[in-house]
């Protein structure tokens, strides 16, 4: 796959932003509104009585954040950080907002920067030790919703994204004026945006089971059972429960599960056991386990046209567990080891090396997708989309393919569009004209393995006699 030295040095993240722990539990948003200062995107903070624009990202991952608002950590005369050694010791430690009602840490603590926000956040969650908030404000009860059910983040992951685009609504329960579209009966209805993302008792506007006309919850006894019952979405990938099923809701390969949340589904009329491998379409390699990603994140993954396995002469022997995954071989890529099965099926393969997908201190992948001003410590949309290698002489059907610049001299080419997906990585104008690189002739090229290893030697023999 492509990628410039520019787009890269772009999308590594600042010394103060690199998150130095892998969160136990998923990293929040602030939800603030942003503002551009200076070409910098900011949020309204309140420090001491005093507004301060902060970072838009603050908080919004596990790491070091900036304190432009506090004298222990600023210069608030020049506008510049204070020394490492003037500085007190909270303001190098590690820390994100969570969610109170699914984050079981000992430390929890509410923010007073965002008043009236009800934010709450964690040093332990990030693996650091909080020094900043006093005792008597720590470990806070938070306001939860009825049988909201703290969930160990090792039993499935929870806090997962609907993935559905935010619309403006009026509704009492939009959050920052947002809802999103779902539909439980076929038509398209206003739902908090919310819905579904970590263990809850979710609103119900649009089910005559659980609200009125209106979309005001019903009373407790006149609701059905499941409507106060705590559920969330689950990584179908990385979730062993026995009731996860797929949702109607959105037209997204979205699944659900009650158990992880420790009630049981009365909801479902039967509840499905999902085939893994066959139905889910899980990538290969699979993702790391601490990841809240959505996988996949698209419909099924069904291959348009035969994806092409990197053949040997792209892999070398190797130990290393993060890329070997016990083949022992690697992808000897430009950037770095990859894995050996990288690009050879639809999947959302192990970006090992990208900072746009990765957290390169850690090697963990970033727990949260990228936001509109938010584009550091979080992954890229393209992180999160299927793709594989192809042969562009067979497949007329991809209509997206690109030359990949991770094995210079080779002829590997990649396609999104192959997997049912969209390609929002390769820069625009970079597809590659099917004229200028296939034979005119059908009979010219085999479609064999053995053949494409021929020209692909081919190939690279010429390019390093340039």
């Amino acid at each position: 796959m492509a990628k410039t030295l520019l787009s890269i040095l772009l999308s590594t993240p600042l010394a103060w932003a690199t998150s130095v722990a892998s969160p136990g539990c998923t990293c929040l948003s602030h939800g603030q509104v942003a503002k551009m200062v200076n070409g910098m995107s900011k949020v309204e903070a309140t420090v001491s009585g005093s507004t301060v624009d902060y970072p838009a990202t603050y908080g919004n991952y596990c790491g070091k954040q900036a304190e432009p608002g506090s004298s222990s950590c600023w210069n608030l005369t020049n506008d510049m950080e204070l020394p490492t050694a003037d500085q007190a010791g909270w303001c190098n430690d590690p820390w994100c907002y969570v969610d109170p009602c699914t984050c079981p840490v000992a430390d929890l603590a509410m923010s007073s920067y965002f008043p009236g926000s009800g934010l709450y956040y964690s040093y332990s969650n990030c693996g650091g030790v909080d020094t900043f908030t006093s005792s008597s404000h720590q470990n806070v009860v938070a306001n939860c919703a009825m049988n909201y059910t703290p969930v160990d983040a090792a039993t499935c992951l929870v806090k997962m994204s609907h993935g559905q685009e935010k619309v403006a609504c009026t509704k009492a329960f939009a959050k920052e004026g947002k809802c999103v579209m779902a539909s439980p009966s076929g038509t398209a209805l206003e739902y908090p945006a919310t819905y579904g993302e970590g263990c809850g008792v979710h609103l119900e506007p649009g089910s005559s089971s659980c609200s009125d006309s209106s979309g005001n919850a019903l009373a407790r006894n006149e609701s059905a059972d499941w409507c106060t019952k705590p559920w969330s979405y689950v990584n179908p990938c990385t979730c062993t429960a026995s009731d996860i099923a797929l949702t109607t809701y959105f037209n997204l390969e979205l699944y659900y599960s009650y158990s992880v949340c420790g009630s049981t589904d009365t909801y479902t009329t039967s509840p499905s056991n999902v085939n893994i491998t066959g139905s889910v379409g899980c990538p290969s390699p699979p993702p790391p386990p601490i990841s809240p990603m959505n996988w996949p994140f698209t419909s099924a993954l069904e291959e348009g046209c035969s994806c092409m396995p990197l053949s040997d002469m792209y892999l070398i022997a190797s130990t290393d567990a993060s890329c070997a995954q016990g083949s022992g071989k690697c992808a000897n890529a430009s950037s770095g080891m990859l894995t050996a099965n990288y690009g050879g099926s639809c999947g959302i393969h192990a970006e090992l090396f990208s900072s746009s997908c990765f957290d390169q201190d850690t090697g963990m992948m970033w727990a949260d997708q990228c936001e509109p001003g938010w584009t550091v410590g979080c992954r890229a949309a393209w992180c999160d989309r299927p793709w594989c290698y192809i042969d562009p002489c067979t497949c007329s059907s991809a209509t997206d393919i690109a030359a990949s610049q991770y094995f210079p001299g080779s002829t590997l080419y990649y396609s999104y569009a192959n997997c049912k997906s969209v390609d929002t990585f390769t820069p625009s104008g970079s597809s590659v004209d099917i004229s200028d690189i296939c034979p005119t002739t059908t009979n010219v090229v085999s479609t064999s393995g053995a053949a494409r290893d021929i020209l692909s030697l081919v190939s690279l023999a010429a390019w390093m006699l340039l």
